[in-house]
């Protein structure tokens, strides 16, 4: 039997195959596939829409909506090749979106999130220095998160302290000048993680502990947990 895993894969590449950006919907996509595939279900439902939402944790309406709208493409595609499969309906999620008022971390909140991201278990030694790095990236440069995980090694550029954003908004590359103990603290992370994985499978920069690039996924949870553990967000039940 063909897992979701895979067809979510034949998925993504025909849809590239007619171009466009899929980051996005493959983010969207794969924590979906994934607990459909370990709750073993032999074709996807609403049901199961459903039950993924109420375990996967609290988001905004907007990301939903997302979701729901990533997870409605991949299924009335699927429902082409077993036609069991259910297609979440759009009225699943409240259409109206309100914007959340944005929270601006002040130096001590980032002082926090960094510590404490620097002591997060990790079984190899990377966990803790991949998301501190990361984190402190974001703080000191403004990056999208989405834009720091898809730099590759190559883009970094630690003699001339420049990163090479290739894919930001709007598609567009540029240039990121950071500071000389920014670029100081990049090539430390990049001397563990070459301690540790040597050439790695993957060209990307930030790797989890499974040798391949970090997912943003990943990087949001992490991040809220640490929230969480300092006070910063509220725990989920």
């Amino acid at each position: 039997m063909t897992s979701f895993t895979e067809r979510l894969e034949q998925y993504l590449a025909l849809r590239r195959r007619h171009g466009g950006d899929w980051t996005a919907a493959t983010q969207n996509l794969r924590p979906f596939v994934a607990f459909a595939d370990t709750e073993a279900a032999e074709w996807i439902s609403v049901d199961l829409f459903i039950r993924w939402k109420d375990q996967f944790g609290s988001a905004g309406t907007a990301t939903w909506n997302n979701r729901l709208s990533s997870v409605r493409g991949f299924t009335a595609w699927l429902k082409n090749i077993d036609p069991r499969t259910e297609v979440p309906p759009r009225e699943l999620m409240p259409s109206r979106y309100q914007r959340p008022t944005p929270h601006i971390y002040s130096d001590g909140e980032i002082a926090q999130i960094l510590t404490e991201a620097a002591q997060l278990p990790s079984g190899l030694g990377l966990r803790r220095e991949t998301y501190a790095t990361l984190f402190g990236l974001l703080a000191v440069t403004g990056l999208r998160i989405g834009e720091a995980l898809g730099l590759d090694d190559p883009d970094v550029d630690l003699d001339a302290a420049v990163l090479f954003v290739r894919r930001g908004k709007n598609d567009k590359s540029r240039f990121i000048p950071v500071t000389d103990c920014t670029a100081e603290r990049l090539g430390q992370y990049r001397a563990v993680r070459s301690r540790i994985f040597g050439t790695a499978a993957t060209a990307a920069f930030f790797v989890g502990e499974n040798g391949q690039r970090l997912e943003i996924h990943a990087a949001q949870s992490n991040f809220a947990k640490i929230g969480q553990r300092i006070g910063l967000r509220e725990k989920q039940p």
